[in-house]
């Protein structure tokens, strides 16, 4: 899910209308909520096991039936299933939905962001083993050189290696117990079921309390979680959230804040980098700072979309000759359409009565999201399906981008 997962429904934050866009190179006619349902149907066609009757996928049928976990989204092009990238992408839908829920049901699509939304938390329910939670679903060294249909995968891993259920492993890996009690803090909010926040407590506690990744399991060789106080910092905000109790701030306080990265070489925190699977940095202080008000987290929040934006203290994040906000390789659209999610929820919540800062993060976001759909040097849309050239019309062109975007041409 990593490549996919989390950038195609921020679209739906900016507009849930047709917005005309023109270029030098390209008139480019923009729907979000035509890309918002695009996105929805993607999550549609990663569904694992017994697909659900409100499926849309005309060409994909039930798979994988006798996991251990059943449900779940596969994982980006090939078939395993993470407990710590359904729990990520689950936190963000949700996040998504809280913030900007009434352009989703402007756009027509509530009860269908709805049932996708589910769909993920009531896996994470699934594999919460008390204490632990099945990580990973799928033959390593199978699994990701394999490329067919999820309808098959059981009967080829069969020839191939003798096995017919799926292997499995479970974690304590603190990162990956955070981020499903985030998701399921967040799902509470959304849902009000009382059993998503009794499973995100108890995940909580046990991610608190172990303090470490070292037991990661097959998923470490796939997204190798690296330090584990962001994902605890990002997850005792959501428990804020979801229970008003104050003991969560007070151990952000206490040991997260206290453990928060610098800058390299650098008393100062970090405000560089980007916001995903593995880096909830920012995203856990954009929260601390509408939990708590306080300056000092507000400012932090500044510091990191001046870097993304025009700079910071002579740190910049750099940008492709035709706009778009490059990171670096891996996930580059992920990077920013990540960075955009932040900006216009600091931009309507932490700086709505600064004029200038405001537009300001409102025009990158539209900048940004107007170049994913097509107002870039090649008219070529990165959502499946939609515009007249895109990812699966334009391969080439696809590729073409990727060359430019690592400087290649």
């Amino acid at each position: 899910m990593r490549k996919f997962s989390t950038y195609f429904l921020l679209f739906i934050l900016l507009s849930s209308q047709p917005i005309q866009i023109i270029s030098a190179t390209s008139s480019v006619t923009i729907n979000y909520a035509e890309a918002l349902q695009k996105s929805l149907f993607f999550y549609e066609v990663q569904q694992a096991g017994v697909l659900p009757e409100w499926n849309e996928v005309s060409w994909r049928a039930d798979s994988m039936e006798n996991d251990i976990i059943p449900g779940g989204w596969f994982d980006a092009g090939d078939h395993f299933k993470f407990a710590l990238t359904i729990a990520y992408t689950a936190t963000l839908l949700a996040w998504g939905y809280l913030e900007y829920g009434d352009a989703v049901k402007k756009a027509g699509l509530d009860d269908k962001y709805l049932k996708n939304l589910k769909w993920g938390l009531d896996y994470i329910v699934a594999a919460d083993q008390g204490g632990s939670v099945v990580a990973t679903i799928g033959k390593d060294g199978f699994d990701h050189t394999w490329w067919g249909s999820p309808e098959v995968y059981l009967r080829k891993m069969e020839l191939q290696t003798g096995l017919t259920e799926r292997p499995y492993d479970t974690t304590t890996a603190t990162s990956v117990l955070a981020l499903c009690a985030s998701s399921l803090a967040a799902g509470y909010l959304v849902y009000k079921d009382p059993s998503y926040l009794t499973h995100a407590k108890s995940l909580y506690e046990a991610a608190d309390k172990n303090r470490s990744n070292d037991d990661q399991g097959i998923a470490k060789s796939y997204y190798p979680a690296t330090d584990f106080y962001d994902e605890l910092f990002y997850a005792a905000n959501w428990m804020y959230m979801a229970t008003g109790d104050q003991k969560y701030l007070d151990e952000c306080e206490k040991d997260f804040i206290p453990n928060f990265p610098n800058e390299n070489q650098s008393p100062e925190r970090k405000f560089t980098w980007g916001f995903c699977w593995d880096d909830h940095s920012q995203a856990a202080a954009l929260l601390y700072a509408l939990n708590t008000g306080k300056e000092e987290w507000i400012e932090q929040i500044h510091r990191h979309l001046e870097f993304w934006t025009t700079g910071y203290n002579g740190k910049q994040v750099q940008h492709t000759p035709d706009g778009m906000a490059w990171l670096f390789q891996w996930g580059s659209t992920r990077h920013a359409a990540n960075t955009v999610f932040l900006a216009l929820v600091a931009a309507d919540k932490l700086f709505k009565d600064n004029t200038q800062l405001y537009n300001k993060y409102k025009a990158f976001a539209k900048e940004q999201m107007e170049y994913f759909f097509g107002n870039n040097k090649l008219g070529l849309s990165y959502v499946i399906g939609m515009g007249e050239k895109n990812a699966k019309t334009d391969i080439i062109e696809v590729l073409q981008v990727f060359m430019m975007i690592i400087g290649i041409v």
